[in-house]
């Protein structure tokens, strides 16, 4: 569990200071608890009542076997929404709005601004270059 959560330290370290046992701690003290201690939640519960550790049940698959997912089986579909509700701002109070930069997107192709977080602006370097 722990090594799946780092992750989110290693992604965010502008905001996510480390992993202190059960608990994510943010540059500014704030904990949030990783694991609830609800032991094989059906996916269901995972979708409707999820923890952080939920969020890294599923993992994508490796390579390129372009195989359908297993029943049940759908990474990056689980949110913890008091994470990202800090992180970026809840999106039903318009709080992601202070957070939106500008930015050109394909120039070369498409050539139009989009708007995209601040917090990963820096992150996509080249990709919408091309």
């Amino acid at each position: 569990m722990v090594s799946d959560v780092s992750r989110l330290v290693a992604a965010y370290p502008n905001f996510i200071s480390r992993v202190d046992g059960n608990a994510l701690v943010w540059k500014d003290g704030v904990r949030m608890r990783i694991d609830d201690g609800v032991r094989d939640k059906v996916p269901e519960a995972r979708l409707s009542r999820p923890d952080i550790k939920d969020m890294f049940h599923d993992l994508y698959p490796g390579g390129s076997r372009g195989l359908p997912p297993e029943r049940d089986v759908d990474p990056g579909r689980v949110r913890y929404a008091p994470l990202f509700d800090r992180m970026y701002g809840d999106c039903r109070e318009k709080d992601v709005e202070h957070n939106l930069v500008t930015i050109p997107w394909l120039p070369k192709k498409w050539g139009r601004p989009v708007r995209i977080t601040k917090i990963i602006a820096d992150r996509i370097g080249s990709v919408g270059k091309g």
